[in-house]
């Protein structure tokens, strides 16, 4: 006659409990990846970098003078290089960007102001950084919390032949 089987241990609450605390993890560097991302996307603008920004009466006096073939940057400034593209809070409606009415659609942004802003590139890469180490903490708890339940249900006898 056969051996009643004895039926393995269930796991336990704290096993249990770090296999949950490491999906949750994940899920959360996914979701942290997916808000950065759309942050950026919507931060992002292009601008003109320039040095020696002009006050409003030195701006009217260089509309009278302007070549209308001329850069429209060299009316509120000095443009620094071609156009970049920057993380700034609030977007295109930032306060430090300077909104030329000749053409409304171009955005410049002081030299000074540079060092604060960073490229999109940069800002992945920082939250692409921090959901690694996010999801990388909740793999880590999740095997162990996995490694815990295993080594319960190894320890069960095997039932006699």
């Amino acid at each position: 006659m056969d051996a009643p089987r004895v039926p393995a241990p269930s796991p336990t609450g704290w096993s249990r409990f770090l296999t949950g605390l490491g999906g949750a993890w994940i899920a959360v560097a996914i979701l942290w990846v997916a808000n950065a991302e759309w942050r950026i996307s919507r931060d992002a603008v292009v601008v003109t970098m320039i040095a020696n920004p002009r006050d409003g009466q030195e701006v009217r006096a260089e509309r009278t003078l302007r070549d209308p073939r001329d850069d429209v940057a060299e009316i509120y400034g000095t443009p620094v290089g071609s156009p970049i593209e920057l993380v700034l809070r609030g977007g295109a409606r930032s306060p430090l960007l300077i909104t030329p009415v000749e053409q409304p659609a171009r955005r410049l942004l002081p030299v000074e102001y540079r060092l604060d802003a960073p490229t999109p590139a940069h800002a992945r890469l920082a939250a692409g950084l921090g959901s690694l180490g996010l999801a990388g903490a909740g793999v880590i708890l999740y095997l162990v919390g996995r490694a815990r339940r295993r080594r319960i249900d190894l320890s069960v006898p095997p039932p006699p032949p």
